[in-house]
């Protein structure tokens, strides 16, 4: 028996941009390799008013078995669909059967720009497409107050580390 892993996120994307992600979403249909991503894995929501303000949420959830083994190949699947849709954040939360608890944040950097020194401050890391972080975030992806937060900042102690190397 495996450990067992649990998988969720949360997608903001402007109203505007929903019909598009959902469109895009829809094409995953059936994935064959560990970890899966399928399209039956997100929850589009609605881009209606008055049900949602201001952006439109898109939601992920998935329970896999020794997650933390294969979670470099998972981001890189995951980071395949933020790639193509036009999303503002994303949340993601990795809950571990005995590793823990961990936090990470994507912030596209198409539709949110960030000064140099708030990505410094934030200890964020920077990619062409992505600013990322670990840890308790706001949802504009600054630190939290982590006095007392356990979540990992540079490395996960599960041997996930960023950006991937892709070799």
């Amino acid at each position: 028996m495996g450990r067992h892993s649990l998988v969720s996120a949360r997608i903001t994307v402007q109203p505007e941009n929903h019909d598009k992600t959902v469109a895009f979403l829809q094409t995953l249909k059936n994935d064959d390799t560990y970890p899966y991503i399928r399209t039956e894995m997100f929850s589009t929501g609605t881009k209606e008013v008055p049900h949602q303000y201001f952006t439109s949420i898109i939601a992920f959830a998935a329970s896999y078995k020794n997650i933390e083994d294969h979670f470099t190949d998972f981001v890189i699947k995951f980071e395949h669909v933020l790639r193509n849709i036009d999303f503002d954040t994303c949340k993601l939360h990795l809950e571990t059967e005995f590793l823990g608890d961990y936090n990470f944040m994507w912030v596209n950097k198409k539709i949110n720009h960030m000064k140099n020194d708030d990505v410094v401050k934030n200890q964020l890391i920077e990619t062409d497409t992505f600013y990322f972080g670990y840890g308790n975030r706001t949802k504009y992806g600054t630190l939290r107050d982590t006095l007392n937060d356990t979540d990992c900042f540079d490395k996960c102690n599960f041997g996930f580390s960023y950006p991937i190397n892709k070799e």
